[in-house]
This record gives C-alpha cells, sequence and structure tokens, in this order.
C-alpha cells in the first residue's frame, strides 16, 4: 500500500509478518500486537514495529515502547477516530519511533493526523487512487492553526500565535520569563518530540526570524542539516571557518549545501586584526589550543550570534561526559536559548538516519577520521578507540571556545580558572 510522509510519497522499509511468518534476519519488520504479547521480540530483527487495532488501551503498550521502532494503527474507516487518541497518548508516554496511521483515511484528516504525531500513513490502493497529490498537499498546508498545541508540525495553538505576534515572553503572573525559566518551559513543552518538529517548532513558533544553526559540516552534520533543510531552506546556517579546517571539510561544506538547497550559509571567519595580533605565524594552537579556539572559534561565533534569540548545535549525549546530561533546551552564557535536537541520538539513529535519505558523508570519515576539527588539532582514530580521542589528543581537552568550571564560565585553559 502507499506510504506517505510530511513531504509526500516515500519508501516503505518494513515487512509486515503473518501468523507464522519468520522474521527476516536484519529486516525491519512489523507485528500484530496480539503476537508480540504472545512471543515477544523476534530474534534477529533489525528492528521491531507494532500493528494494533483502534480499541487498542494504549497504556497497556507502555511496557514495549523503549524497544519498538514504530507503531502502526489501525484506521478501519476514515469515520473512525480512535487512533488519534491513541497516537496523542503514545507520543505522551514519551514515544519517539515512528508512529503510522494505516487504513482509509481521507486527505482532509491530514493536517490533524500530523498534529497529533503520526509520522507516516499506509492507504489502500484503491482509496490512494481516488486521492490526488495536489489533494493531500492542498490539505496538509490548508491549517496553520489550531486550537490546541500539537505534536507535530503544521499545528500552531492560535494563543500560542498570539503570543508570538506580540513578542510576548512572559510568565502566568506577568513577570518577564528569565531565559532559565524559558529554556525549563520548552524542555517540558516538547520532551519526547521528534528533532525535526522541534526544529520546526523553535523556526516557526517559538523564534520566528531569530533562530541560527552553528554547523561544523562535520562527520555526521549531513542529519541535521537535512532536517533544517525541510523546515525552512533559508535559516540561517553559520559556518565557523577557523582558516584551519581541512580543504575537505571546505569542499564538502559547498557541496553539502547546494545538495540539499540551504540559502542561509553563513562563513563565519576570524577577526584579520586579531589573528595578526596574537597568531600571526599560524602556530597558537601548539602552545595553547584553547587560546586558539578562543581566537578561531569563540570570539567570532559570539559576534555572529549577536542578532539572534537562539541557536542550534549538533551536540548528543553519546560523545563525551561532558555532554552526558544534555538538556534538549539550554541557556548559554549571554543569555540565549541553546537547542540540541539530536541530544539522545547515538551514533546508529544518526547514520540510519544518512542512509534512509541517502546524505553523503563526510570523505575523511572513510579515511579514519570520525570526529573532525581544524586540521592541525585532529588526527586519525584508531580502531576500538573512542571517536573523538583524535581531537586535541594528547590532552585533557575535550571541548573548544567557552569552558563552565565550578559554575563560572571562563576562557582558554580551564586548568587556570
Amino acid at each position: 500500500m502507499p506510504l506517505r510522509d510530511a513531504n509526500g510519497l516515500t519508501p516503505d522499509l518494513w515487512v509486515r509478518l503473518s501468523e507464522g511468518q519468520v522474521a527476516p534476519k536484519g529486516a525491519k519488520v512489523i507485528l500484530p500486537l496480539a503476537r508480540l504479547r504472545e512471543e515477544g521480540f523476534p530474534e534477529g530483527a533489525g528492528a521491531v514495529g507494532v500493528h494494533v487495532p483502534n480499541d487498542a488501551d494504549a497504556r497497556t503498550l507502555q511496557e514495549f515502547l523503549p524497544r519498538l521502532s514504530l507503531v502502526s494503527v489501525a484506521f478501519p474507516s476514515f469515520a473512525d477516530g480512535r487512533g488519534f487518541s491513541i497516537a496523542r497518548r503514545l507520543r505522551g508516554f514519551g514515544f519517539r519511533g515512528e508512529l503510522r496511521a494505516a487504513g482509509p483515511v481521507i486527505a482532509d484528516q491530514y493536517p490533524m493526523l500530523l498534529a497529533v504525531g503520526f509520522d507516516t500513513i499506509e492507504i489502500p490502493e484503491a482509496m490512494a487512487e481516488r486521492q490526488k497529490e495536489e489533494d493531500w498537499q492542498e490539505a496538509r498546508d490548508s491549517v496553520s492553526l489550531t486550537y490546541q498545541s500539537g505534536l507535530r508540525r503544521g499545528a500552531v495553538s492560535i494563543f500560542e500565535a498570539r503570543r508570538a505576534v506580540r513578542g510576548e515572553s512572559r510568565r502566568r503572573d506577568g513577570a518577564a520569563e528569565t531565559p532559565e525559566q524559558m529554556a525549563a518551559r520548552l524542555n517540558a513543552k516538547y520532551r519526547g518530540a521528534e528533532p525535526q518538529d522541534v526544529l520546526w517548532a523553535a523556526a516557526h513558533k517559538e523564534f520566528p526570524g531569530g533562530l541560527a544553526l552553528v554547523s561544523s559540516f562535520g562527520a555526521e552534520s549531513a542529519a541535521l542539516l537535512h532536517m533544517v533543510s525541510q523546515v525552512d531552506k533559508s535559516l540561517p546556517v553559520l559556518f565557523l571557518e577557523t582558516g584551519m579546517l581541512f580543504p575537505a571539510t571546505l569542499a564538502y561544506q559547498q557541496s553539502l549545501s547546494e545538495q540539499l538547497g540551504l540559502t542561509g550559509v553563513r562563513l563565519v571567519r576570524p577577526d584579520a586584526a586579531e589573528v595578526k595580533a596574537e597568531d600571526p605565524e599560524g602556530s597558537l594552537h601548539g602552545p595553547d589550543a584553547d587560546a586558539c579556539c578562543d581566537l578561531r572559534k569563540t570570539r567570532p561565533l559570539e559576534r555572529a550570534l549577536a542578532p539572534f534569540q537562539a541557536w542550534v548545535t549538533g551536540r548528543k549525549r553519546f560523545q563525551t561526559a561532558d555532554r552526558a546530561n544534555l538538556e534538549l533546551f539550554e541557556v548559554d552564557p549571554a543569555g540565549r536559548i541553546k537547542l540540541n535536537p539530536l541530544a539522545d541520538w547515538d551514533a546508529r539513529r544518526i547514520s540510519e538516519y544518512m542512509d534512509a535519505h541517502d546524505l553523503p558523508r563526510h570523505p575523511m570519515v572513510a579515511e579514519g577520521f570520525p570526529s573532525l576539527g581544524c586540521a592541525p588539532c585532529t588526527t586519525k582514530v584508531r580502531p576500538g578507540e573512542d571517536p573523538r580521542a583524535g581531537r586535541w589528543r594528547g590532552s585533557d581537552k575535550t571541548e573548544c571556545g567557552i569552558h563552565i568550571v565550578d559554575g563560572k564560565i571562563v576562557r582558554g585553559n580551564p586548568q587556570a580558572a
């Protein structure tokens, strides 16, 4: 049956298992709920999904959710709306996998399906033939405001829209909201939401016109950049061109930007006068890597971010011990909101996303560079080493730019603070 997501028709990579059918090794399989309850998760499957009837109690699925990659919800007819409630409850339980509506739904229901949390819609052939592609696209774009806050893009509450137009950022008691209070509110509001939907909300609801992405165009950058291209191709993308990057990174930045159609890429370079005064020979990275990062990354980024209310990073919790407790939303030293939409993604999930969307890897990843920075401070990683072992090898430095030590924000060597 045809499958569509928010962008149109998409390939279906899942296999539905009939009663008694053995799961093909490594395949993505969808089981009937009764079989999952009776037999458990099949061995050897690449990923497991479940198909649930529209009268299922979403609460009884909670025990399975941590191991499920997909939940398919039956829609026996377009007039039966119980699947909407199931989807909303599953998202409320924190389910982050794919939600699929399966059955004869109609185009007019499309925006509401997306709003309550569905990712994909599986429609019978006969019904799909009666509904043109433009019908689905028109329906998707027809609803821009709702009474309830949605869980997916396209569902902006009229009350949220009104506050955004007024530029309001206030608590219910009328007091001005601090950045820390805003971050806490946004973390509670978007906890469990998919990265694409958090990005959409940040760009169009929370910080319209005031959001930028900071990207290194490194080993894993393509995933987040692709998500941004689906949200707003003109969103400002700040690329720190330190003057010390690998030529392959510069070429990758150009080719990937063109492939994704990104029109808002801005090259951020260090101040020429500061470089001449502080690093005339280009060798500061040797005796003082922190000072070099401050000169070539931190200060240029501070200047570039000045016009923005919030910015997006590609940091993830699995990358370093310093990032283990990374929040979705946090506050930077200047009081801006910092968004980490991929905070809880791991390397496998990023790789799967890149494969699914046919995104090119940085060419140096295949050469033994799973993490890339400036050329003088990046070395190959040996088999079995941590992926970031090649960054600032031989030192205890793990991050560039601004460090937080004992609650104080400092620049340069944290040991000297």
